[in-house]
């Protein structure tokens, strides 16, 4: 008598194998694209950027060198409207060694440093990281995705 258990056939576990590797392959094929995307990438690249720029540059640069007594007034007038937008090339400019690989992305997206640029919007309790961002991207690479 045969016994309840049935014997795996190794052709089935292969099988088995084989479909779930395929549904794995698949699943990391379609996050790497999206990951790796040149819109994403781009988006990553300007974030980074525009965050460091404010940060390290416009903030220890400009805010920091304004009277402890007018800081405030200062940050306020930008609640509203925003500051005045950077431009690309200038925050790739601010500190070209730190950013060369920057550079390649954006030259990849055959973006426009000249017209894509980042607006700072200055938020309570105005610190070096108290800020939000608007980007206006200018890239023909992502126009044509």
């Amino acid at each position: 008598m045969k016994s309840q258990k049935q014997n795996k056939n190794p052709i089935n576990i292969i099988l088995i194998m084989i479909i779930v590797a395929c549904v794995i392959g698949i699943g990391a094929l379609i996050f790497s694209k999206s990951y790796f995307a040149t819109e994403n990438q781009v988006q990553r690249e300007i974030e980074a950027l525009a965050a460091d720029y404010y940060e390290n540059y416009l903030y220890e640069n400009y805010f920091l060198k304004i009277p402890e007594a007018d800081r405030r007034a200062e940050f306020e007038q930008y609640l509203g409207r925003g500051m005045n937008p950077v431009y690309l090339r200038e925050i790739l400019n601010y500190s070209k060694d730190k950013h060369s690989e920057s550079v390649k992305i954006f030259q990849t997206a055959r973006c426009d440093t000249n017209s894509t640029s980042v607006k700072y919007f200055p938020e309570e309790p105005y610190g070096r990281s108290d800020f939000r961002v608007e980007y206006k991207l200018s890239c023909e690479e992502l126009e044509n995705e």
